[in-house]
């Protein structure tokens, strides 16, 4: 389900390349901005950290400039609970990643990375 409005929360930046390793409180938000320019194949890695059944359910957002909705993830793939976008942004500017868990019920540690590539591994 799409989410209605821009992010949020504000929140730290995020390069290109980078990965980042944090707590989020259940029901909590996260978000990371990054600029970068229309057509750059990205993927976006959402992993939680730690054992279930209590560990953060990963579901990511990405906002693009200006704060208009793009995409989601909650499950990269079947039988996978950790999320993943592999998308090509659209136009130059700065986007934000909203990190939260699914239905904001679970909270936790996570690895979110941001590099270039448009290829599942």
């Amino acid at each position: 389900m799409a989410s209605p409005t821009a992010p949020p929360v504000e929140g730290d930046a995020l390069a290109i390349g980078q990965s980042v390793e944090a707590s989020l409180p259940v029901g909590g938000r996260h978000a990371y901005t990054f600029d970068a320019p229309g057509g750059l194949p990205v993927v976006i890695d959402l992993v939680g950290l730690g054992t279930r059944p209590t560990a953060l359910d990963p579901f990511v957002e990405l906002y693009g400039p200006g704060g208009a909705f793009l995409y989601e993830n909650d499950d990269a793939d079947f039988g996978m609970v950790d999320a993943r976008l592999a998308v090509t942004l659209p136009t130059t500017g700065t986007y934000t990643i909203i990190v939260r868990g699914y239905g904001d019920r679970s909270g936790g540690s996570y690895s979110l990375s941001l590099r270039v590539g448009a290829l599942w591994r």
